[in-house]
C-alpha cells in the first residue's frame, strides 16, 4: 500500500508551463480530472506527452504519467515528487511516485530502505528496470482531495538510481512534501469515551516537526470537547513522518473530514454536500466500529493511504 498525506507550501520555481485554460473534465465519479503539461526537469527522462493526468475522487487524488528512460542504462529506482498548484499559484498538494528494483527481497522487512531525504512509505517493487530507451507508466496518490482543480503540476524533485551504480538528483528550490502516516495501530480503542454514531464534523490536526501530534479540533459544536480529547489521545498513537520543505521537517496542519459510524446516508452526504465544497483540500479520516469488541473502532485515512502495520499500544 502506499500512501502519503498532505499541507502549505511557498511557490515553486516551475519547470513546467501552466496552461491559460487547463482542459478539465469533472465526470460524476470524479471531483476534478484534468490533464496537465508537466516537463522533466532533467535530461535523464522524458515525460511521454509532456504531461500528467490527475483525478481527485472523494476519499483519494490519482495521478499517472509515462515516464522514458532517455539515459543509457537502467533505471532501478525512481523517487518523483510532483506538486500541484492553483489558479494563484498556491500549492494544493503533493503527490510522491517511488519504486525500486530488487532481485532478492527480505522477507521480514520487504522494502528497501532509500537515500531519498523524504518518507516514502513502503518502496514498491519495479517488475524489471527500466531499460534505456523504455517506458513505464507510473501510478500514485495522496489522500488529500479538493474540489478545485489545479492549474499547474511540476516535477520538484527527481532521484533516479541506475544499473551502473550513477544516481542523479533535481530539486526546486522551496520542494515541500506533505505530513503522512507511516504506521498506524490496528485499531482504535475508543472505550469509555462519548463517541457519536452517524455524524461527521470538519477537524484540524496539529502536527510538530517531529510528527507529534499537538492538537485535534472538531468543528462541529454538536460534538464534545471530550470526543476531540479522546480522538486526539488515539491519534498520538500513530507515526507521522512531518511535511519537509527543502528536506528540513517544519509544523504543519492537516485539515480532515472525521466521519463517526457513517450510514450509507452519511457517506451520501460527504459525496454529495461535504466533497463537492472542499476548495483549500482534506483528508478523510474514517471510523468504524469493529466487531471484534466493544469499544474497538477501525480507522482509516481515506483510501488505505496508510501503512498498516500492526501496533499496539497500552
Amino acid at each position: 500500500m502506499k500512501k502519503l498525506l498532505m499541507m502549505l507550501l511557498l511557490p515553486l520555481l516551475g519547470t513546467c508551463c501552466a496552461q491559460d485554460s487547463p482542459k478539465q473534465v469533472a465526470p460524476d465519479e470524479y471531483l476534478c480530472a484534468v490533464t496537465l503539461p508537466v516537463s522533466s526537469p532533467i535530461s535523464d527522462i522524458g515525460i511521454v506527452g509532456n504531461s500528467t493526468v490527475l483525478k481527485t475522487g472523494r476519499t483519494t487524488t490519482f495521478s499517472w504519467m509515462t515516464l522514458r528512460n532517455d539515459a543509457d542504462s537502467p533505471i532501478v529506482e525512481y523517487a518523483i515528487l510532483l506538486e500541484a498548484f492553483d489558479a494563484s499559484h498556491k500549492r494544493t498538494y503533493g503527490i510522491i511516485f517511488h519504486e525500486i528494483y530488487s532481485e532478492v527481497l527480505d522477507p521480514i522487512h520487504p522494502y528497501k530502505q532509500s537515500f531519498v531525504p523524504f518518507s516514502m512509505g513502503p518502496i514498491y517493487r519495479l517488475g524489471s528496470p527500466i531499460d534505456p530507451g523504455a517506458t513505464d507508466k507510473v501510478f500514485s496518490m495522496s489522500p488529500v482531495v479538493t474540489s478545485r482543480c489545479p492549474a499547474t503540476a511540476v516535477l520538484s524533485f527527481v532521484f533516479l538510481r541506475f544499473g551502473d551504480g550513477r544516481t542523479t538528483t533535481h530539486v526546486s528550490p522551496g520542494w515541500q512534501t506533505d505530513p503522512t502516516v507511516e504506521i498506524k495501530t490496528g485499531g482504535m480503542a475508543l472505550d469509555g469515551c462519548p463517541i457519536p454514531r452517524r455524524v461527521g464534523s470538519t477537524a484540524v490536526m496539529a502536527v510538530d516537526s517531529k510528527g507529534k501530534v499537538q492538537s485535534l479540533v472538531l468543528k462541529n459544536r454538536a460534538l464534545s470537547r471530550t470526543v476531540a480529547d479522546c480522538l486526539r489521545r488515539e491519534l498520538s498513537f500513530w507515526e507521522f513522518g512531518p511535511a519537509l520543505i527543502e528536506g528540513q521537517p517544519v509544523a504543519s496542519r492537516i485539515r480532515l473530514i472525521v466521519l463517526f459510524d457513517a450510514s450509507e446516508e452519511g457517506w451520501e452526504r460527504w459525496e454529495n454536500e461535504y466533497a463537492r465544497e472542499v476548495v483549500e483540500g482534506v483528508t478523510l479520516l474514517t471510523l468504524v466500529p469493529s466487531p471484534e469488541g466493544q469499544g474497538q473502532w477501525s480507522a482509516s485515512f481515506s483510501a488505505d493511504c496508510c501503512v498498516a502495520v500492526s501496533k499496539f499500544h497500552p
